[in-house]
Formats: structure tokens, sequence, C-alpha cells
């Protein structure tokens, strides 16, 4: 799986695989990205996320970019 890196392209509406730690994959969360937190140097190192039963916030290091199939 790769993750999304800082600075990497992700936008707000993405569907995203939360990967946690000591979590097997096939229990990781889906989430929508609501907002992208920027740094002072102009980076994404955070999200924050809609999951079905809250609203949290991650790395985008512990994110999986999926594809939607739109368009």
């Amino acid at each position: 799986m790769n993750t999304l890196e800082a600075g990497e392209q992700s936008a707000v509406g993405d569907v995203v695989l939360i990967i946690e730690l000591n979590t097997p994959c096939s229990q990781a969360q889906l989430g929508r990205i609501g907002e992208l937190l920027c740094s002072e140097d102009g980076r994404t190192p955070s999200a924050k996320l809609q999951t079905v039963s809250s609203l949290i916030t991650r790395s985008v290091r512990s994110l999986v970019l999926l594809e939607t199939g739109v368009g």
C-alpha cells in the first residue's frame, strides 16, 4: 500500500483508507477528506477526516488514497 506523503496531491472530498498502528488492514476505516491542514512551509502534513462515526485528524502518511472511478 502506498500512503500519501506530505505535499502529495490529495483534495477535499477524496476517499481514503485510514491506516492505524496495530490494526490489521482488513479492519482499516474509510474516511473522506474534509479539510487539508497546511504547515508553515506549505506542505500538507495532516487532514481532517469524516468517518462513519466521527470527525478525526490524521497525518497524511497514515492515509491511502482510493480511486473512486469517477470520470
